[in-house]
This record gives C-alpha cells, structure tokens and sequence, in this order.
C-alpha cells in the first residue's frame, strides 16, 4: 500500500471515528458536517473527497463492518444456518454500543436496505434457490429480533439468539420443535 493510500484511509478513518464520538453525546440530527472535520481534525475537502454527506459515513461503515458476515459457505442450509446466526450475533455483540447508539438516535431501521442487500449477496453467492421475499423476510425479522436483543442489554448469547431465531423460523403451531 503507497503513502497516498494509507493517508485516504487515515483520513476516512477520522472522520468515522470522529461522528462515531460526537453520536455518544450529541443526538445525530443536531451532528453537522462541520462539527465532524473539526472533531477529526480535517479539511472540507477531505470530507467531501470521501463521503457525499454523514449518512454517507455511517452506511460505508455498516457496510464494512458486517462485509465479513458473507464467510461461512451456504451460510443459510440447514447444516449451516446456526453458525450463521451465531456469526452475525457475534459481530452485532462486538458492535453493540455503536448498535445502541444507532438505535437510540432511532437510525438503526435505515440499515434494513444494507441487511437486504448483504442477505441477498449471500443468496446469490452460494447459488441458493429461494424465494424472492426470502432477503425482506429474513432482514426485517433479523433487525427485529436485533432491536429486542439491544434492548434487553444483550442478555442471550449469540448461541442462545440462534436457537430462538431458529425456533421462530421452523416452529409449527401445535408442534413441540
């Protein structure tokens, strides 16, 4: 990686980091892209070289954050589909408090698109034959069951959410699973 390189990504780091802090503090409608240079210590033009605005810096950092959830292979059979969860609830503790700061600043549900696009990059990947309402159905109940988890402090482990979002998906009413 050349000088030029390692700078673009220290620059766009800062300038993640620095609206990652002010969010702890500041509510995110009140955040202006002033306030985010100033706390990062960089340009207008850095700024805007790099992001269109600070919705922008939130969705590419969601997006790296969770491009890692594509690793297990046919991550939704049914061989799989545990390890799967368990790896995303994984990463979704690890986040946690950014998480949290997402959804107390009520911003967390404009990531339901990124969580369908990731479920159907991973569809489509692994060559999976499903239904095209799969990726809606699958993100909206992740992002449900998400919310209710951050809200209750992370009380299950990740291996305890796979069991009850499992539960959920093939439970039959009448039957004992």
């Amino acid at each position: 990686m050349n000088t030029a390189d390692t700078y673009h990504e220290s620059v766009c780091e800062a300038i993640t980091q620095a609206l990652l802090l002010l969010m702890k503090h500041e509510p995110y409608e009140r955040i202006t892209v002033m306030d985010i240079i100033r706390k990062a210590g960089v340009g207008r033009s850095s700024f805007y070289r790099n992001f269109i605005d600070k919705d922008d810096v939130l969705e590419k950092y969601v997006s790296r954050l969770f491009s890692g959830s594509r690793m297990i292979p046919e991550p939704y059979s049914n061989e799989h589909l545990r390890k799967t969860i368990i790896s995303h609830y994984r990463l979704y503790y690890e986040n946690r408090e950014f998480l949290m700061t997402l959804h107390k600043n009520k911003i967390l549900y404009r990531f339901l698109d990124q969580l369908r696009d990731i479920t159907e990059s991973t569809i489509t990947d692994n060559q999976l034959n499903v239904n095209v309402y799969q990726p809606a159905f699958f993100s909206a109940a992740n992002l449900g069951v998400l919310v209710h988890w951050l809200e209750r402090g992370c009380r299950e482990t990740p291996e305890e959410i796979a069991e009850i979002i499992i539960t959920l998906l093939f439970h039959t009413p009448g039957r004992d699973c």
